[in-house]
């Protein structure tokens, strides 16, 4: 049976942390909702992660920082826009999506080459990401439903397919805004969220491109950094919460084939063009509207 610590119990990161380097999945509180988290480099974790999700393969999973040096371990370029972006605006409810390093040993899901990234304001979670690296996570709710902004409202989402809820109180429940720069200096926004457009503009110094429209009618697309679940996101294609078997939301079930000894985890990362829709952008914009 899972348990439920207080962030500042504490056991509560060491606890985290061990749970983290087992393999298991976890609900931790973000600035913005709770998050769902697995350790980034550990493929069983983050398709045990999928899985519980439900919300299949092409809506990949974004990843968590806690200082902002650990983003060029994670993109092959930081563009100058995206590095004004994260001075001015991380930590907080901002996701930049920017081309992925390659040769990376994670799975995050059908990223089309890109990654997005978040450098969460909440001090525990930054710590716990500084004690085990990046994490990938999405929000602590099922597919179609609300956002989780208690542990207890997480609880009802995943119940024992989670090892460990650290509670940190209610959240405020509004989602970051997703910024894609994965095209060098040109800037599109996927979705409006918690950081206004204006703000973005004033760090940028430039006009966006016009994001696509979302799935039911929100502002902007997902990207594969989003934060938080939007219930008009649900995909026909998408596994319904009721279809995820119990087995599959099992922190502790590992299937034969995520165990591959080729997909083993390197040291991870500093644990220290226009409007056109390319391939890879689609991917970003099928994206879940799930992270942090």
């Amino acid at each position: 049976m899972s348990d439920t610590l207080a962030i500042d119990d504490p056991e509560a990161l060491e606890r985290a942390v061990t749970a983290l380097g087992d393999g298991r999945l976890l609900v931790v509180p973000t600035d913005t909702v709770y998050a769902v988290v697995a350790d980034a480099f550990s493929p069983q974790a983050t398709r045990r992660l999928l899985r519980v999700r439900g919300s299949g393969r092409n809506r990949p999973l974004p990843v968590l920082i806690g200082r902002p040096r650990q983003l060029s371990a994670l993109a092959a370029e930081v563009p100058e826009v995206a590095e004004r972006l994260a001075a001015e605006h991380w930590p907080g409810p901002l996701t930049l999506v920017l081309r992925a390093m390659t040769g990376m040993s994670w799975d995050l899901g059908n990223t089309g080459g890109t990654v997005s990234v978040r450098l969460p304001d909440e001090p525990f979670l930054q710590q716990l990401i500084n004690e085990v690296g990046p994490l990938a996570g999405t929000g602590a709710t099922r597919r179609g439903r609300e956002a989780a902004t208690t542990a207890d409202a997480a609880r009802a989402h995943f119940g024992d397919g989670v090892a460990l809820y650290l509670d940190g109180g209610t959240r405020e429940g509004e989602r970051s805004t997703i910024v894609d720069v994965s095209r060098g200096e040109v800037v599109t926004f996927l979705r409006q969220g918690a950081l206004p457009e204006s703000d973005v503009l004033a760090a940028t110094g430039q006009l966006p491109e016009p994001g696509a429209a979302a799935p039911g009618g929100d502002a902007g697309a997902a990207g594969p950094g989003a934060d938080d679940a939007s219930p008009d996101d649900a995909s026909p294609d998408d596994a319904s919460p009721d279809e995820a078997s119990p087995d599959e939301a099992s922190p502790d079930e590992a299937s034969p084939d995520e165990a591959s000894p080729d997909e083993a985890s390197p040291d991870h990362a500093d644990a220290g063009a226009g409007p056109e829709t390319t391939d890879d952008s689609a991917a970003a914009l099928e994206a879940d509207e799930e992270d942090r």
